[in-house]
């Protein structure tokens, strides 16, 4: 999601972040970053992309925090060369704006609430700012994602196009407050150290949750027919939440589904229909992007990374390491791009 300033204004473009925002509380790690500056103030975009595979330039989703320090009231303008479908959360202060489609919707962008858009192409949408900072962050999507979310969660197709219906006749489907659940999710994914692959797939995975959980409450909440429970979205994020805190020692899957007040075959199904491996796999999963993690430290020994991760000692790490990767953790170790050669 871009933003262009207002026709005949003076600005600069860099991709380096103000020293103010290189904080705990604004940073993320891994993130392509834009500023724009002028005479308004600045505005930036930090985003994580994946591409389509094969494909060079087109996108199959985007993550972007945004960060806007405007200084004098202006006007800016959200804009996109292909239709545009964004999860929205509004985390700090409100933006009003009018999004055109067949009919211009007025709205306002809510700190404290959570939308999908769909934004056309081409068209000057406008956006309203007060001296203020302003924080949010989207997550747009290809439509071969949204097909492939569709086809795995069917119960969410009458809402999803009633809303769709809706915004593109000029109706205006409010959005639903964010819980603790969702500010959670979108903290984890903007502190995350992970890199590459394991960083994609850790914000497929949250994304999907945030929409399961988006979807889920506006179908309770418009009376459209869903197949699931609220149960099923909220007992999943609160075992996912546990096993990203607790990876290196958890509670055994039978345990962590009477954590969440489920019957363990039932837990079993549900996690694996969200999350698309078994539990046991997430856990392993986990245990191995923190062992990656890990090993970029040449100051860790194999046995200390061992049991840091849960594993028994650095032989019980070295044997599991080679059956998944087929390579020694300290031969990858080795591998990772300016490593020192002579540790």
């Amino acid at each position: 999601m871009k933003f262009a300033t207002p026709p005949g204004a003076k600005f600069t473009i860099s991709n380096t972040l103000p020293e103010e925002l290189r904080t705990p509380e604004h940073e993320v790690k891994e993130a392509a970053v834009e500023v724009t500056s002028g005479e308004f103030g600045y505005y930036v975009t930090q985003e994580i992309a994946d591409k389509i595979a094969g494909q060079s330039t087109e996108l199959n989703w985007v993550a972007g925090w945004l960060d806007f320090v405007i200084t004098k009231q202006t006007f800016l303008y959200p804009v996109t060369k292909l239709p545009l479908i964004a999860l929205y959360a509004g985390l700090e202060k409100t933006i009003p704006c009018i999004l055109q489609g067949i009919v211009p919707i007025p709205l306002v962008l809510e700190e404290g609430k959570l939308g999908v858009y769909f934004v056309p192409p081409d068209i000057k949408n406008e956006a309203t700012f007060a001296p203020k900072h302003y924080k949010a962050v989207y997550f747009s999507f290809s439509n071969a994602y949204l097909d492939k979310f569709k086809s795995e969660h069917p119960q969410f197709q009458a809402v999803y196009d009633k809303k769709r219906e809706s915004e593109m006749q000029g109706q205006r489907i409010e959005p639903i407050d964010l819980n603790a659940n969702d500010y959670h999710i979108i903290e984890l994914l903007r502190t995350s150290t992970l890199q590459g692959e394991a960083l994609k797939k850790l914000y497929e995975a949250y994304t999907s949750l945030l929409l399961i959980g988006y979807y889920l409450r506006l179908s309770e909440r418009e009376k459209l027919p869903v197949t699931k429970t609220r149960q099923y979205h909220e007992a999943i994020s609160i075992a996912v939440q546990y096993i990203d805190t607790a990876y290196s020692n958890p509670k055994s899957v039978p345990e962590i589904a009477k954590l969440v007040f489920v019957n363990e075959t039932t837990f079993r199904i549900w996690f694996k229909d969200i999350m698309k491996r078994s539990p046991a796999e997430y856990i392993m999963d986990q245990k191995f992007l923190h062992v990656e993690e890990a090993l970029k430290d040449p100051k860790l020994s194999v046995n200390q990374i061992a049991h840091m991760t849960g594993f028994a000692d650095g032989e019980h790490l070295s044997k599991m390491f080679k059956k998944r990767y087929h390579i020694t953790p300290a031969k990858f170790r080795m591998n990772l791009p300016g490593y020192p050669k002579t540790v």
